[in-house]
């Protein structure tokens, strides 16, 4: 089972379920509970990468969406209010979940790889949100995606 420790439902929280088929284009999931970063990352990475991005904002809608969605890549903040970013990372890559998981944080990278629980990212990305760090980071990942074994439906 990929979710072994339960967090009280939210009001807020919607869901698991999604307005539009998984094939339309890359799909990233963003985790993320501040609604401008959410917005101003949806903005910008649409048009950078033309690619299709879920926001939740809440750790255990994630894992939820990721249990039965295979993304191309999933975007955690590490301070969601339910859980952390960490713990939602630790129970993808636990499931083998093998799309890319980065981390979206105002630590510094130097400071957040130092953390035993940054090795269940991929890749970091700072907050605020820059244009080129974050094409930067997701075209780094991207390789991943396309290496041997890497499976995606």
């Amino acid at each position: 089972m990929l979710i072994k420790k339960t967090y009280p439902k939210k009001e807020n929280s919607k869901p698991c379920n999604l307005k539009e088929p998984l094939n339309f284009r890359k799909q990233v999931l963003v985790a993320e509970d501040s609604i401008d970063f959410s917005y101003l990352m949806k903005v910008e990475a649409e048009k950078i990468f033309n690619w299709k991005f879920h926001f939740v904002q809440y750790g255990m809608d994630a894992l939820c969406f990721c249990k039965n969605f295979l993304f191309d890549a999933v975007i955690l903040d590490v301070t969601l209010p339910d859980c952390s970013g960490y713990h939602v990372a630790g129970e993808l890559k636990r499931a083998n979940y093998s799309s890319p998981v980065l981390a979206f944080t105002l630590v510094e990278p130097k400071t957040f790889y130092s953390k035993k629980e940054s090795f269940y990212f991929d890749g970091v990305l700072k907050k605020p949100f820059d244009r080129d760090d974050f094409n930067y980071h997701v075209n780094k990942a991207i390789p991943l995606m396309n290496q041997p074994g890497f499976e995606h439906s």
